[in-house]
């Protein structure tokens, strides 16, 4: 309900609530509550609240806890929550997996619902919006990285590469009187024992015309498919070419040649080819296997005279006629 001074929810009271708080109620949960008001009060009533729901004692239990994540003032939650706990030192055998659930989704809730932060939800909202999307689609767009991050490793969650991914773009993207080496010192600190993708990160640094940064970046990036794509996009031909060599990632390799030869003059695409043993040895076995002309030509500017003279004693070899056969067999010779 919006009104000219506030913002209210009004939402159904829940049956355990109900139940558990209604005048008079005789509900085991209400019993077990008033069980804990006896015992602050030194009385020896609060054991014969016990015996009066023996029977029912884990039906009590449940409902305190199911009713603690209802209410909004930590107060109640606590006060229904030691019932709770209060009742199962009762019982035998008692699973306490619903108790700490409880526990831990009530200390998120109550974090996001102040005023600093500003994220009303009930539980089951919660619950159905699920803690991995309370924090990529709502904390991270209120730039909230620490608290997503503590809440992460609080929960133990595999959102934790996400929320630094989104920390470092937001960083690059802010730090506008920072040098690129400053940013990336920092970038890494995060990262000491985690691994991420940098891709992302780099393309937001290229983004922001940061290229040298996004070129640092990307040496880190360890998945060589991710990295290749962005040095070419940024016409950085001869490191994508360098980096895939060096990765020695045939598929990537291959790749490159691919758009560097339709993209490059022939001369210039040889160049790059220089200091590259693995980019030229797939070059030769793969990319040039069936063009002949074009391993000819990059002999020819290489000046391997060897290479030339075999490349016409395998034309030798399969030429259809005696006449074609001489003229390789001469081309060989010189």
């Amino acid at each position: 309900m919006i009104s000219n001074e506030k913002l209210e929810f009004l939402s159904r009271v829940s049956v355990v609530t109900s139940d558990t708080f209604r005048i008079g109620s005789t509900s085991p949960s209400a019993i077990l509550l008033d069980a804990i008001d006896l015992m602050d009060n030194h009385s020896p009533k609060s054991m014969e609240n016990l015996d009066l729901i023996k029977d029912r004692l884990i039906e009590a239990v449940d409902n305190c806890i199911r009713a603690s994540t209802e209410e909004f003032e930590p107060f109640w939650q606590k006060k229904l929550l030691r019932a709770a706990s209060f009742g199962k030192t009762m019982i035998e055998l008692y699973n306490s997996e619903e108790f700490i659930e409880a526990c831990n989704n009530l200390k998120i809730l109550n974090i996001v619902r102040q005023t600093d932060v500003g994220i009303f939800l009930t539980h089951t909202q919660y619950l159905q919006l699920g803690v991995d999307n309370l924090i990529l689609n709502y904390l991270l767009k209120l730039k909230l990285h620490y608290l997503s991050l503590k809440i992460c490793e609080f929960l133990n969650l595999s959102v934790y590469d996400q929320i630094i991914v989104d920390w470092s773009c937001s960083k690059i993207r802010s730090s506008i009187n920072l040098t690129d080496d400053d940013i990336l010192k920092q970038i890494i600190s995060k990262l000491k024992v985690k691994t991420i993708s940098f891709d992302q990160i780099s393309r937001v640094a290229y983004q922001e015309g940061r290229l040298n940064l996004s070129i640092k970046l990307l040496s880190y990036e360890p998945d060589t498919a991710k990295k290749i794509p962005l040095l070419l996009e940024m016409e950085q031909d001869d490191i994508a070419l360098m980096k895939s060599d060096e990765d020695l990632d045939m598929d990537s390799i291959l790749y490159v040649l691919i758009i560097l030869y339709n993209k490059l003059p022939i001369q210039e695409f040889f160049k790059l080819l220089d200091g590259k043993p693995n980019a030229i040895g797939i070059f030769k076995t793969v990319f040039a296997k069936q063009d002949k002309k074009l391993l000819n030509d990059y002999f020819y500017q290489d000046d391997s005279i060897v290479d030339m003279a075999n490349i016409q004693l395998s034309q030798y070899l399969d030429a259809p006629t005696v006449e074609l056969k001489k003229q390789h067999l001469n081309k060989a010779a010189m």
